[in-house]
C-alpha cells in the first residue's frame, strides 16, 4: 500500500475489523481508490488511478463486492456517526436525512450533501 497520511490510515483502521484479513488487503485498496477515483467509482476506475490497472488479480477485487463475507450494513454504520461529527458543528444543530436518488435540492435545507452512507429501506 502507499504510504498514506496518518489520519487516512486511522480512519480506514475502523473497517478493517468487518473484513476477514486475506479481503482487508483487497477491500483496503478499494477504499483508498474510491476516494481519489476522479469520476465514475467503479473497478476499473478505482484501480486505474491505484495504479493496478495491468494486474492480473482483477476478479479478486470484484470478489470484495460479491462473494466476500462482510456486511455493507454494519460498514454504514461505521462511517454514519464520523459524517455526523464532520459536519455537525455545534450541538444544538439538527442532521435532516433525505434518501433520494434523483439530484434535486431540498428546500427545507440550508446546506445539502450527498454522503456515502448505505440506507435500509423498512415500511
Amino acid at each position: 500500500m502507499r504510504n498514506l497520511p496518518r489520519a487516512i490510515i486511522q480512519a480506514l483502521r475502523q473497517f478493517e475489523l468487518l473484513f476477514s484479513e486475506r479481503v482487508w488487503e483487497w477491500a483496503k485498496i478499494l477504499l483508498v481508490g474510491v476516494i481519489l477515483a476522479p469520476a465514475k467509482r467503479t473497478i476499473t476506475a478505482v484501480l486505474r488511478v491505484m495504479g493496478l490497472s495491468e494486474g492480473h488479480q482483477f476478479q479478486n477485487y470484484h470478489r470484495v463486492l460479491n462473494r466476500a463475507v462482510w456486511s455493507p450494513r454494519a460498514a454504514s454504520r461505521l462511517l454514519l456517526f464520523p459524517l455526523i461529527e464532520a459536519f455537525v458543528f455545534r450541538e444544538d444543530e439538527r442532521v435532516a436525512l433525505a434518501v433520494s436518488d434523483a439530484a434535486r435540492a431540498h428546500p427545507w435545507a440550508q446546506r445539502v450533501w450527498a454522503l456515502p452512507w448505505l440506507t435500509v429501506l423498512a415500511p
